[in-house]
């Protein structure tokens, strides 16, 4: 079999899971990285990218998106709108799916995509997150018909998607996620929650929050979040993340307070993971993409190593995912990007501006060793 060998030259390589800031050369072979050294010379046969002048990382996995494209309501095309197209080489489809919608869903988006796409099935059986009011009627969270999907298709579900609001479980309060934790279990897989309007309300959904759970729009500015009526913590929070509770941006068109979040910053209580929650409703207004969701972090006064460390090494290990790093041996899913000193105004959900001076923007992207975009 003849060797596919890829070198990246001059890039400087920001690899939290490493400790690695400083300009490298990565060498890929057969999808696999082979090195991160120095000045490795190129040889015949080898095909070669000049990156001097860019940056260079793990590709960015974006934790909760929709991506359902035209199969499902509310989603949008995994490459061309959240994924390759926009240096994101794994997305998870946060709940756009349940149980009936999954065959599908793996034929359609899944098997289709550049995009390594793995789904958080939603615990309403029928159209998932793209059903208003899923949980209203219980019977739509059906543990049999759920857990003959999880079995099914294993190898793409990644975790277990419920939303925990009152638009979505009406008078059914804390239920839905009883149900939905209870099928995590039986299936050996994490939770997602959506938190969002009470009822249900955050404590309660946080005291069932068990190790390597995950807390999705963990700071938006509705009634009854993360901060008490003083500002502070909420206790239930803080015992969370103590026992391994991850806490998830998801920053959609209803869900990320700039307010919020620095009052959760002061208190030293940061985010786990950013994410985007992109779907059909917000891609054209205050989310966009992951890398002008990333670019907000730089200005609410988080690094730039500490912004790929969010979007790649940490969701990576929130998974236990082999990914996420430039580790010799792993798969060579990376992302070029450059930060461009411009001027924007970027917008939270709750429409309030921010003025930023730097964005990221991507120049390349690699899905298992083969370049899969590039301006």
């Amino acid at each position: 079999m003849n060797e596919k060998t890829l070198l990246l030259k001059g890039a400087t390589v920001i690899d939290p899971a490493n400790g690695l800031n400083s300009v490298k050369d990565v060498l890929v072979k057969n999808g696999v990285i082979e090195a991160v050294t120095e000045n490795l010379e190129p040889q015949e046969g080898w095909e070669v990218e000049d990156l001097t002048g860019k940056y260079l990382s793990p590709g960015w996995i974006d934790l909760h998106a929709h991506v359902s494209a035209d199969f499902l309501p509310l989603g949008v095309e995994p490459d061309r709108d959240a994924g390759v197209n926009h240096g994101v080489t794994t997305v998870f489809d946060a709940g756009t799916a349940g149980a009936i919608n999954m065959k599908g869903m793996k034929r359609y988006v899944i098997d289709t995509s550049t995009t390594r796409v793995l789904s958080f099935m939603n615990a309403a059986i029928s159209m998932g997150s793209a059903l208003k009011g899923a949980y209203r009627d219980l019977r739509n969270m059906d543990l049999n018909v759920s857990m003959k999907a999880v079995e099914a298709f294993r190898e793409v579900i990644a975790g277990i998607k419920v939303m925990a609001s009152v638009t979505q479980v009406g008078d059914n309060g804390i239920e839905p996620v009883k149900i939905a934790k209870k099928l995590a279990r039986l299936a050996g897989l994490p939770l997602m929650v959506h938190v969002g309007n009470a009822p249900p309300i955050y404590e309660d959904v946080l005291k069932l929050m068990d190790e390597g759970d995950i807390i999705t729009h963990a700071f938006h500015g509705k009634a009854g979040g993360i901060l008490d009526r003083h500002g502070r913590i909420l206790p239930e929070a803080l015992a969370a993340r103590g026992r391994g509770v991850w806490f998830d941006v998801g920053h959609g068109e209803a869900s990320f307070c700039y307010k919020t979040f620095k009052r959760a910053m002061e208190a030293g209580f940061g985010p786990d993971s950013i994410s985007t929650d992109l779907h059909s409703g917000n891609i054209k207004g205050c989310v966009v993409d992951m890398p002008t969701t990333m670019s907000k972090f730089l200005e609410l006064g988080f690094s730039l190593s500490d912004v790929i460390d969010l979007s790649t090494n940490r969701p990576a290990k929130m998974l236990g995912l082999p990914l996420g790093t430039l580790t010799p041996g792993r798969t060579a899913d990376l992302t070029a990007f450059v930060v461009a000193n411009e001027e924007a105004v970027l917008y939270d959900s709750e429409k309030a501006p921010m003025k930023v001076s730097r964005l990221i923007k991507p120049v390349m992207t690699i899905k298992g060793g083969k370049k899969a975009w590039a301006l």
